[in-house]
């Protein structure tokens, strides 16, 4: 019976990488009906992250148990290095691919849920959170792996302090670049979408993604631009999207012979302005006669506006020009060019 142990151990490996996905869809199957997952839900894909992943892992020990008993069979045990090693390196790295594909299904998840609506987290927040956790999975599997190996990892980590700070010294701008990359992730002066002015660099645009490096901006010309991240701890810059409101100010020339029709034409506007529902009067709406010569009188406005997005601003400042240009047409006032 012992002789033919090894048949056993064939056929179950056999079984892992046939029975186990089979098994897992199965169950899947009936957990999907069950809890009624859409496929926005992390529970819906789980499947492929972990069907896949076990059949790889049970075709690899399956691969260096046939591996060994070929050497085995033919007596070639000194001549031939271990396998086990080689094994174990290749099922760590199986298990960072896996580790990744549920971080992937987690992200997609939560953006959806985000997107109906759903309590998430926010989007800026899903991108730190999965960038760091890329890194710590691909570190920690790359110092199981070395350990496999015989490597000793101890004078590695312990040389990674001094190696650091040379490594710092040398490439300073990268450094702070990214950690300008982790201060916006944290203090979010901007989000992805948001509308931002950088002044001193001339720069005006939509933000499009916020990255370890660099940010990129889309700009009026529909160009992007790359903006390194420490710019933006070193330099103020203005979010537009998070203006409350957006302030209208105009002047009007009127010709000087129509002093008296201008008179009564400065109340219809400020009442118009009082009551036009996208103005916000506590905020102060001030509509004065500012010049007067032989030639013209001038009329400043300014008023605040409640919308922020820009599209919305500029149509109802279009119709407050309008509306004013009928009423001084009404009262005979003629508007100088």
């Amino acid at each position: 019976m012992k002789a033919y142990k090894w048949v056993l151990e064939v056929v179950f490996y056999i079984a892992m990488i046939v029975i186990v996905p089979w098994g897992l869809k199965v169950l899947f199957s009936k957990v999907k009906k069950k809890m009624d997952l859409k496929e926005n839900d992390a529970g819906y894909l789980l499947e492929d992250a972990i069907a896949i992943p076990l059949k790889i892992i049970a075709g690899i020990f399956l691969g260096a148990f046939l591996f060994d008993l070929l050497v085995k069979y033919f007596g070639i045990e000194e001549k031939v290095f271990s396998i086990i090693p080689l094994r174990n390196a290749a099922v760590i790295a199986c298990l960072t691919w896996s580790a990744l594909r549920w971080k992937k299904i987690f992200r997609r998840a939560a953006i959806a849920r985000g997107q109906m609506g759903k309590p998430s987290l926010r989007l800026e927040s899903i991108e730190l959170l999965d960038k760091f956790f890329t890194v710590f999975v691909v570190f920690i599997s790359l110092l199981f792996i070395l350990q496999i190996f015989g490597f000793n990892i101890a004078p590695l980590v312990t040389f990674g302090g001094i190696g650091a700070a040379a490594l710092g010294f040398a490439s300073k701008d990268i450094i702070t670049n990214l950690y300008g990359g982790l201060m916006i992730h944290m203090t979010r002066p901007f989000t992805i979408n948001d509308m931002i002015d950088l002044p001193q660099k001339k720069i005006l645009g939509s933000v499009e993604e916020i990255g370890w490096y660099f940010t990129t901006i889309r700009n009026a010309e529909k160009r992007p631009v790359y903006v390194p991240n420490s710019i933006f701890s070193t330099e103020y810059l203005t979010n537009i999207s998070r203006m409350t409101h957006y302030c209208i100010e105009e002047k009007i020339s009127f010709h000087v012979d129509d002093l008296g029709k201008v008179e009564t034409l400065v109340d219809k506007v400020r009442r118009l302005l009082a009551s036009h529902p996208g103005i916000d009067s506590s905020q102060g709406i001030e509509v004065y006669i500012t010049t007067l010569n032989e030639r013209s009188i001038g009329l400043n406005m300014k008023v605040y506006a409640f919308v922020t997005p820009y599209e919305k601003f500029i149509k109802i400042k279009e119709s407050i020009l309008l509306k004013i240009g009928r009423l001084s047409e009404e009262a005979g006032a003629g508007i100088q060019v």
